[in-house]
C-alpha cells in the first residue's frame, strides 16, 4: 500500500538511497509545527548478529531532517552520506540496560542481579 498523501516523496527516496547499509523498514506520517513530518526508521546488520536501529524523520516542505541511530560504528558513515561532510558532534547513544532498571530491556550478556537488589 503506498501513502498518496507523501509530500516531496522523490526527495525523501533521494536521501534514502544515500545510506545504502541501511535496511529501510517502516514509516509514519504526521504534522510538526504545521509541516508535514515522515519518520523512516531502518536497521543495519551488525557482526553479532543483532541490528542497530536508524530513525530519520523528514520535513519534506522545508526539506529538512534529523537523525539518530543506535550505532556507534556506522553514525559518522550516515552523517557523511546524509549530509555530504564530516561530522562536527556526536551524541553518544546509552544503553538502557545500563541506565535503568527495567526488566523489559535488550540485554547484553550482563548479569542483572545488582538491578534486583535495587528493586
Amino acid at each position: 500500500m503506498t501513502d498518496d498523501s507523501l509530500m516531496n516523496r522523490r526527495w525523501m527516496e533521494k536521501q534514502l538511497r544515500k545510506v545504502r547499509f541501511v535496511e529501510w523498514d517502516r514509516f509514519t506520517v504526521g504534522q510538526w509545527h504545521d509541516e508535514q513530518s515522515v519518520s523512516v526508521y531502518g536497521w543495519i546488520d551488525r557482526e553479532d548478529e543483532y541490528k542497530d536501529f536508524v530513525l530519520v524523520i523528514f520535513w519534506p516542505e522545508s526539506e529538512e531532517f534529523y537523525f539518530t541511530t543506535s550505532s556507534a560504528d556506522r553514525t559518522e558513515d550516515i552523517y557523511r552520506a546524509l549530509v555530504g561532510d564530516d561530522m562536527t558532534e556526536h551524541n553518544e547513544c546509552h544503553r538502557v540496560e545500563d541506565n535503568f532498571n527495567v526488566e523489559n530491556s535488550v540485554t547484553l550478556n550482563h548479569d542483572l542481579s545488582e538491578w534486583a537488589d535495587a528493586a
